[in-house]
């Protein structure tokens, strides 16, 4: 996964690839989740699993959890899409993981708040671990030294913002600043049902009026009451 849409092929096989007319391999990239139903990290995973192939990368997606389902079939409404457009997901334990990891081998795992044991696998079988920061939530009230020794562990970190790369630097001073890069969250243009910015505003009954959008799901954790009572007493 690179802030880019060049695909960056390994220096053993692209220049002698290209010399001879062949194209190189495609790369595997495991796309590592500990959820894979409704939630916006959720939706990132689905995003790159769908797009990474049209850049050479074989991809396939692991959900990672205590309880999976008895034959490995994706459970959550986001791996079961992924699954029904032809896409190879996995839900698995630790020891299921583990095992289907090694059969599926992949070049390079890209983790999306999965569980410390993918790290842990990752390193038993050599494959470069790049972490993504969707968010800084799991690390308040970290502790850093520890952090700081599995950050000793990756091989790169993917910062959804400039602000949380710089957070997470603050906090894990040891990490080197070269070896974290900001890509911020893209719009699914394929997910986005499109229309006439026109007509839909006259659907609503607006006219010059500003139109707040609220793209998070309804849920506690979004509190939706709270940025409602919020622009009340702003109005």
């Amino acid at each position: 996964v690179v802030p880019s849409c060049e695909v960056i092929e390994p220096a053993r096989s692209g220049n002698s690839a290209r010399a001879s007319g062949f194209d190189p391999p495609e790369l595997r990239c495991l796309v590592v989740t500990s959820q894979l139903d409704v939630g916006g990290m959720d939706e990132v995973v689905a995003f790159l699993a769908r797009r990474l192939p049209a850049h050479r990368l074989r991809t396939a997606v692991l959900h990672a959890t205590s309880g999976p389902c008895a034959t490995g079939e994706p459970s959550g409404r986001l791996g079961r899409m992924l699954r029904s457009s032809g896409i190879e997901v996995h839900e698995a334990d630790e020891v299921g993981a583990s095992a289907w990891i090694e059969r599926w081998g992949p070049d390079v795992i890209s983790a999306h708040g999965a569980p410390d044991w993918i790290l842990a696998i990752a390193q038993r079988v050599s494959v470069p671990y790049v972490d993504n920061l969707h968010g800084m939530h799991m690390l308040f009230g970290a502790d850093w030294h520890a952090e700081a020794a599995r950050g000793a562990k990756l091989s790169a970190i993917v910062a959804v913002s400039e602000l949380v790369r710089h957070q997470y630097l603050a906090g894990n001073r040891d990490f080197p600043a070269g070896r974290i890069v900001s890509i911020p969250n893209g719009v699914d243009d394929e997910r986005r049902s499109r229309g006439d910015r026109t007509v839909s505003r006259c659907r609503l009954g607006l006219t010059d009026e500003y139109l707040f959008v609220s793209l998070a799901r309804h849920c506690l954790q979004k509190n939706s009451y709270g940025l409602l009572t919020a622009f009340g007493e702003l109005a």
